[in-house]
């Protein structure tokens, strides 16, 4: 019985040898082994309530101080609402209006239309035949066009036609001035839309010209004779059609 015991009791002293054995080597495998690796899980999670706003976290960006842990300022930014109000669609149906003073109207009123005289025949087909007078206006000459001046003595006057020309002389003499005979046959050619032309007077003798599309008048005038009977001529070339 005595040997029984001690038997047992040294069977129970070398377990418990063998377990600080292996604690003690636990212990120390565990300090050479170095410092146990951080949990990434942890590194993850904002800042800590000791943590200075404003510095680095863990990811290497910058924290916002007024912004709070975990939130994010792009996703509210794309949350917010669209405060634009939404294009209008024309309505194919209604007629397109103009507010008064927009942008139609900003070059101001159109100018009123003018209306432009349609160029007048001078003369008409058929042409008058040929003839030739002295002391008076030949057969078929265009005394509404070419019409002999106030106090005027004819001396002589032709017609002449060919195709649809029509030519027409006066020769005349005047108690009037140079000036008023001018003036007489201006006043007329312009009344029928010709157009003057330059004035030249050479030696005592002036003459003037004026045109009607292709037709047109030569007046020539002088010289005066001082109270004597003016002499003044006329060369018409008038084009019928035109």
């Amino acid at each position: 019985m005595p040997g029984l015991l001690r038997g047992t009791r040294g069977f129970v002293l070398a377990g418990l040898f063998l377990s600080a054995l292996l604690v003690g080597g636990g212990i120390l495998l565990s300090s050479l082994a170095g410092p146990a690796p951080e949990d990434p899980a942890a590194n993850s999670r904002g800042p800590g309530p000791g943590s200075a706003p404003g510095r680095e976290s863990d990811g290497g960006q910058e924290a916002d101080p007024g912004q709070e842990p975990g939130s994010n300022a792009g996703e509210e930014s794309a949350a917010a609402p669209n405060t634009q109000p939404p294009a209008a669609v024309p309505d194919p149906e209604r007629p397109l209006e103009v507010p008064p003073g927009s942008a139609g109207n900003a070059a101001g009123p159109l100018p009123a239309s003018r209306d432009v005289p349609e160029p007048m025949t001078l003369i008409s087909l058929p042409l008058p035949p040929a003839d030739a007078a002295e002391g008076r206006l030949a057969g078929g000459f265009p005394e509404q066009l070419v019409p002999p001046a106030h106090a005027t003595e004819v001396v002589s006057s032709s017609v002449a036609a060919s195709g649809n020309t029509l030519q027409a002389g006066l020769r005349a003499t005047s108690a009037a001035a140079a000036r008023d005979v001018l003036a007489f046959y201006s006043e007329h050619f312009s009344g029928l839309g010709f157009q003057p032309g330059a004035e030249e007077t050479v030696g005592g003798t002036t003459r003037a010209v004026w045109s009607y599309g292709t037709s047109s008048v030569t007046l020539s005038i002088g010289p005066d004779a001082g109270g004597a009977a003016l002499d003044y001529s006329i060369f018409a070339i008038l084009r019928a059609g035109i």
